[in-house]
């Protein structure tokens, strides 16, 4: 027996459309019980996947803690560790780890993602993802070596891609960071050139994306003190979000 995912998801979603996302939490949990008595283990880690996300998103570190936990338990007990789906499961994983301050815990479940999607394969923009996020990993641990290999293969994998503009954006805004933290001056100021560029209007589709985008840049510059290039990129993103 198996429960009705598409079901599920579309009842997930409706709650945050119709602003009721305070009852997602207790139509998890009703979820969860409803895949775990039916045995339905691709259901099971379908529930828990969101509520990984539901509980980081809302700052509920005892239950996104508790949900890992779970997932890791249960790919233990039924052999998943070398199953071609696993990578996006670690991925959840560490994300989750790592958003609740477990950054060695997390590391480890970044590396067994990387190891999943290298032998299974997984598209450029995931195992992007997968390289920021472990780069953030090793910042929070202070091993900049490390981190900024893990983002100079996040910018590998985009440089392949059409499109990405924003993504590359995104990702020299938080090399910022640990350019900054690691003393290298000159590297962050590379950095913020290299934002302007990928985020020139003539290279990227003016749309609410690439708005998103020019805020979140803007708000890492304003917060390393590039006062000038982020009220541009806030300019910018508001003026698309105002449709004017």
């Amino acid at each position: 027996m198996e429960i009705e995912i598409q079901q599920f998801l579309n009842g997930l979603d409706h709650l945050f459309a119709t602003g009721q996302g305070q009852k997602a939490g207790i139509y998890l949990e009703e979820w969860l019980a409803k895949a775990e008595e039916a045995s339905d283990i691709n259901g099971t880690f379908t529930v828990l996947n969101e509520m990984m996300g539901y509980y980081r998103s809302t700052e509920q570190e005892e239950k996104g803690i508790s949900a890992a936990t779970k997932c890791v338990m249960l790919i233990g007990q039924y052999g998943l560790q070398n199953h071609p789906a696993v990578g996006t499961m670690f991925l959840n994983i560490a994300t989750t780890l790592c958003h609740f301050k477990r950054v060695e815990e997390a590391i480890d479940f970044y590396k067994r993602a990387e190891k999943s999607f290298s032998t299974y394969g997984a598209n450029h923009f995931t195992m992007a993802s997968l390289y920021n996020n472990m780069a953030f990993s090793y910042v929070q641990k202070e091993e900049y070596y490390e981190a900024e290999n893990s983002y100079k293969n996040a910018l590998n994998l985009l440089e392949k891609v059409d499109g990405s503009n924003g993504e590359k954006a995104v990702t020299y805004a938080n090399m910022i960071d640990l350019y900054k933290k690691s003393g290298q001056k000159e590297k962050a100021m590379d950095c913020v050139k290299k934002i302007q560029l990928s985020l020139k209007e003539e290279n990227n589709i003016m749309d609410a994306k690439y708005a998103s985008v020019c805020l979140k840049c803007a708000n890492i510059l304003k917060a390393y003190g590039w006062l000038e290039e982020a009220r541009k990129l806030e300019e910018r993103g508001n003026r698309i979000y105002e449709g004017t």
